[in-house]
């Protein structure tokens, strides 16, 4: 009896501690652009991508709109940042748990089917959720200023997310500074160059509300646009912590 007992204890004094989730970060696991110049679409140059990954494309272009992003590889692409419709345009697409392959290419066309300008980054990124987009926010800076910002998203629903930013400027040549806490991605003159297209992104670890700033060495107009994105929190391990036991695990009697 007094083993059964003895038994019963432990049991008791045995619990379950969860230990913290384990994080894993959004990283860009490659980026391929497009640049239509006065024709009605452009395609990215054939790449490798793999299959589970997410696509985020951003556009910058001149027309009223373009259509969707497309690819050879069947996969559908939604709306992440609605067109800005400033002076120049900005509009981001997006697809989740692709169908990656060899000689994957993406398309970007103007929705009237009249020539314009686009320029489109296709970056691949690994390490998000199966549904990522948490948060967008945009902003039209009509007045001239070398510094810019897109507005505060609304809270980001986790800690840990993967920014990514562009701004569609009304000039070049122009020297681009990002703002705290940004990485440089990429910066292209586009608009038959008249215009100038960049992006940033950043990593965070804390929830709050975030917004996409840069200088710039000249005065200038244009748009800005932010939009935030959930990367996977695999489930807490678990482990279990005799309560009440001596050095050697054994219950203290």
């Amino acid at each position: 009896m007094r083993r059964l007992a003895l038994g019963l204890a432990l049991a008791l004094l045995l619990g379950l501690i969860s230990a913290a989730p384990a994080r894993a970060a959004i990283t860009i696991v490659q980026t391929v652009t497009c640049t239509a110049t006065a024709v009605n679409s452009c395609t990215t140059p054939a790449t490798t991508t793999t299959s589970g990954n997410l696509v985020i494309t951003p556009v910058g272009f001149s027309a009223y709109d373009v259509l969707p992003t497309t690819d050879n590889l069947g996969n559908t692409f939604a709306v992440a940042i609605p067109n800005t419709g400033g002076g120049g345009h900005l509009i981001q697409y997006y697809a989740t748990g692709i169908t990656g392959g060899s000689g994957h290419t993406f398309n970007c066309t103007a929705a009237d089917g009249q020539a314009f300008y686009c320029t489109m980054d296709v970056h691949e990124l690994s390490g998000a959720t199966a549904s990522p987009l948490d948060q967008v926010a945009t902003a039209t800076i009509a007045s001239g200023t070398t510094s810019f910002a897109s507005a505060n998203t609304a809270t980001t629903a986790q800690a840990d997310e993967f920014l990514i930013g562009m701004g569609y400027l009304d000039t070049t040549p122009v020297t681009v500074t990002q703002g705290s806490g940004w990485t440089a991605l990429t910066q292209y003159v586009v608009d038959g160059g008249t215009r100038t297209l960049v992006s940033g992104s950043r990593t965070v670890s804390a929830t709050g509300a975030y917004n996409y700033a840069f200088t710039t060495n000249v005065s200038t107009t244009g748009d800005v646009g932010i939009s935030t994105w959930k990367a996977t929190v695999a489930a807490p391990a678990t482990r279990s912590q005799c309560i009440g036991c001596g050095a050697d695990r054994k219950v203290l009697e």
